[in-house]
This record gives C-alpha cells, sequence and structure tokens, in this order.
C-alpha cells in the first residue's frame, strides 16, 4: 500500500512512503540513485575529494548549528553530493525534538538533502521504537519528499517495531573484528531486513578501531 499505519499514545498516524523512495529505491532528479557514502565528513574542504574517489553522498554532522548544517549542505549542492542529516544529536531523539523541528523549518526543501537519519543502533542506546515513531510523525508534518533512515540490527528483537519508524533501512554488520565472524554475515543482516519489506542499504565496514575492530584487507 506504501503507507504504515503507527500508534504512538493515543495518536494514530498514517505514514505515507516519501516520493523519493516510493518506487522502493531512491530516485533524485527522476533516476534511480544508490548512494555511496562516507560517514563523518567534518570539512566541506573533503567533498572535492570524495567525488574525485566515487562517492556521491556524506552522512552529515549531528551538530544543532544551523549556519554549520547550511555550510554542508551547499558544499554538497556545489560538488554534487547528497547529505543525510542526522538527528540524534548526543545519542539522543526525543530530547532533540526542538532541534529538529528547527532543521526541518530551515532545511526540509534543500536540493541536496537525501534525508535523515533517525537514530544509530538505537539498540546501544537504549532508544526504544516509540521515540522513532514519534520522530518519523514529527518529519511527515515537515516532508513528503525525504526518508527516514536509522542503522538497525535485523536480529534485534526490537526490529519489527524500529521497522516502522523507517522508509529505508540501513544494517551495519561488521564481521572483521577480534573474535572475527564469517563474512556471509553480511547476507544473513540484509536478508534478516527484507521482512520490513523496504529499501536496505549496508554500511560496509572500512574502519580499524583497535583492539576490537582491526581493519579489513581490500579484499575483505
Amino acid at each position: 500500500s506504501g503507507a504504515a499505519r503507527h500508534a504512538t499514545n493515543d495518536l494514530a498516524t498514517v505514514v505515507e512512503r516519501p516520493s523519493m523512495v516510493r518506487a522502493g529505491y531512491y530516485v533524485v532528479d527522476g533516476k534511480p540513485f544508490f548512494p555511496i557514502g562516507a560517514y563523518h565528513v567534518k570539512h566541506t574542504a573533503e567533498y572535492p575529494l570524495l567525488v574525485a574517489g566515487g562517492f556521491n553522498a556524506v552522512q552529515g554532522s549531528g551538530s544543532h548549528e544551523l549556519a554549520q548544517l547550511k555550510a554542508h549542505l551547499d558544499g554538497c549542492t556545489a560538488n554534487g553530493l547528497k547529505y543525510c542529516m542526522p538527528l540524534y544529536g548526543g545519542m539522543k531523539v526525543r530530547e532533540n525534538f526542538p532541534h529538529t523541528r528547527a532543521k526541518l523549518k530551515a532545511f526540509a526543501e534543500h536540493p541536496a538533502l537525501l534525508g535523515f537519519w533517525s537514530m544509530d543502533e538505537p539498540d546501544v542506546w537504549g532508544v526504544g521504537p516509540d521515540q522513532l515513531v514519534e520522530l518519523r510523525a514529527i518529519l511527515q508534518e515537515a516532508t513528503r519528499v525525504h526518508p527516514a533512515s536509522s542503522v538497525v540490527f535485523p536480529p534485534s528483537p526490537h526490529f519489527m517495531g524500529q521497522q516502522e519508524s523507517m522508509d529505508v533501512i540501513y544494517v551495519d554488520p561488521y564481521p572483521k573484528k577480534k573474535n572475527p565472524e564469517p563474512v556471509t554475515l553480511v547476507r544473513d543482516w540484509i536478508d534478516g531486513a527484507k521482512r520490513a519489506n523496504k529499501p536496505i542499504v549496508s554500511v560496509v565496514q572500512a574502519f580499524e578501531m583497535l583492539p576490537a575492530w582491526p581493519k579489513p584487507s581490500a579484499a575483505e
């Protein structure tokens, strides 16, 4: 149907699939868009390097400073990049609702905006599905174009509740660690996320954080 019905306390909200992903994948300027993105890009001066490397999207700043956000969005426009805006500064969701509304008022129609990051790994940070559903309702008030996303664990018992708040599901299976898991973990998490019947993006492990997370080889 392209819509889901959410119940938040005594409020029932019908959430429609935003137009940017109504086809079942991202559509930008009338064409399918596959995000090849980079996390935590702190300086707009790095944007041309990303473009040269074949990237087309960035995860934006969690800052609440609107001037800083505008500089990054404008920098993306200048370099042909798309911008995913995090709304979970300080790893909080409900506490950020006033900041979220300010960001939506300022940037909901910015041409570089690809979508919103509702939360990163809500299971790790103790953010329940109810907060994500509330946030999804706030987003729908401001835009019917841009999708909401979270990075979630499909094996989690909370996954089906969490996915109700999302239009695109991001999963981050990281098999290369101190006690490594099979590389097939990536496939398994993607298969698990298919239960939601929504677009899925895999966050590829390409970092080092010793001693827990050694850097994967190029082949891995």
